[in-house]
Order: structure tokens, then sequence, then C-alpha cells
């Protein structure tokens, strides 16, 4: 190699991968001699090493939505890295480079979740036609996908984590805000048709409505047919039409 101040050949070479604490994944490739001038290379090696990041190549939001299945249908204690590497189709390092630890994912999908399903019931209670009814439809296609087997994220964190997990907690407990909301609008809007008496508390229907929401999820676990499921939904729509007990 020339040593003056014209020219010196470097060799360079060019990773592209990423680092995680459990794999390693490059691809090298070396550029031949390459003569470059003096004055423009600052370093004294005669190579040089240059990181890259590996483009992501998957849909971040699918990814949460495979993960949610999973978490959904083992829980987050019954669910392994190994679990989430096998639904999602990524590595263990890209699961970690993108997403953080298995708790990091969980909440994650957790809060992508969180929000599909409040706008998905809000829009559903929201639609044309009698607010009463559209309560009810609600409530019986919640019904029948229990009865299918569906479980919602959000019911089922608050049972397993909520106690155990802060971030958790306040990712549950904001869905269950959203659907008392969403809920109580609906109860306004049935209380415009005529459907629902005035005396009726409109926050405190959405409430109850949301546990029943809740509740038919919780009682599917044990009790999946189609009449104990619709019992709840029954008595539930019958006493909101009712109103409140009078003062004695």
């Amino acid at each position: 190699m020339n040593q003056g101040r014209g020219t010196r050949e470097t060799k360079t070479a060019i990773i592209f991968g990423t680092y995680s604490p459990f794999e390693f994944s490059c691809t090298k490739i070396w550029i031949v001699e390459e003569r470059r001038s003096c004055e423009n290379v600052r370093s004294t090696s005669s190579s040089a090493l240059v990181l890259m990041p590996r483009p992501k190549e998957f849909d971040p939001e699918e990814v949460l939505d495979r993960a949610t299945r999973q978490f959904l249908s083992t829980g987050y204690e019954g669910t392994s890295v190994q679990d989430l590497v096998e639904a999602t189709g990524l590595s263990r390092s890209s699961l970690y480079e993108s997403f953080g630890c298995k708790h990091d994912l969980y909440l994650a999908a957790l809060d992508r979740y969180r929000e599909r399903e409040v706008t998905r019931i809000a829009d559903q209670l929201a639609g044309d036609g009698s607010p009463l009814t559209r309560l009810r439809m609600v409530l019986e296609q919640t019904a029948a996908a229990c009865e299918e087997g569906e479980g919602c994220f959000l019911v089922d964190a608050t049972v397993e984590r909520a106690r155990q997990s802060e971030d958790t907690e306040r990712c549950a407990a904001a869905g269950l805000r959203g659907m008392e909301e969403a809920f109580a609008d609906a109860v306004r809007r049935a209380q415009q048709a005529g459907e629902v008496p005035e005396s009726v508390a409109p926050t405190s229907a959405g409430r109850f409505l949301a546990n029943a929401y809740r509740g038919l999820h919780v009682t599917a676990k044990l009790q999946p047919e189609r009449s104990a499921l619709f019992d709840v939904i029954n008595t539930t729509l019958a006493a909101l039409q009712a109103g409140p007990d009078p003062a004695p």
C-alpha cells in the first residue's frame, strides 16, 4: 500500500443484519480494493465495519393480530416466546428488536385490540334503526362469538393479569371506560326514541350493559350454551326497559 499523501487502498466490509442477545444474523459483502484519497480517509485502519439495520419485511399490525390470537388461545402465562415465534412467523431477534420482551408484545397487542374492539362496538351501536334493537344485536353477536369459543382479550387480560401488571390494568381499564361510554351513548339514543325510560341514568346503564358484555364472556367459559347466554341478554334488556325501581 502506498503510504504517501496520494492515495491508499481500503477494504470495506458492509454488514446487513441485526443483533440481539439471542442471535446475530448477517450477510457480509466485501467491496473489492478501492482507491480513495488520503485526505478523505480519517481512519488509519485498513478496513472499516459499517452496521446497517435490516429493513422490516413484515406488517407490524398483522404480527400483533397473530400474537393476540395466541394470547387468547393460551393466555399470558401459557404462552412461551417460542409459541409467539411460531404464531407470528418472525425470528426471536426480529420479535425482540421490533416489540421488546413478551410483556411488551402482550401490551402492544392488548392496546391494539382495545382500540379496535371499542370502536367496533361503538360503530355497531350507532348504526341506523332502533337503538334498543342494536343493543340486542351487539349482545347477541357477542353470545354467538362466545358459543364459537371466541374470547375477549380485554376480559381475559383483566382476569389474568390486571392484579399482576399495572400496565395491563391501565389498558384494560381504558377499554372498560370506552365500552361504558359507547353503551351509555346507546342508552341516550334509546331514550330519545322512547325505548328506554327517562328515569334511567345513561352512565349507570352504560356500566350495567358493559358488565353484561363482559359477563357473557366469563359465563361462556363454563356455560357456553345459547340458552344460558340468552337468559343473560333477555334479563339485562328487560331490566333496562323497566327502569329503576321507584323509591320507597
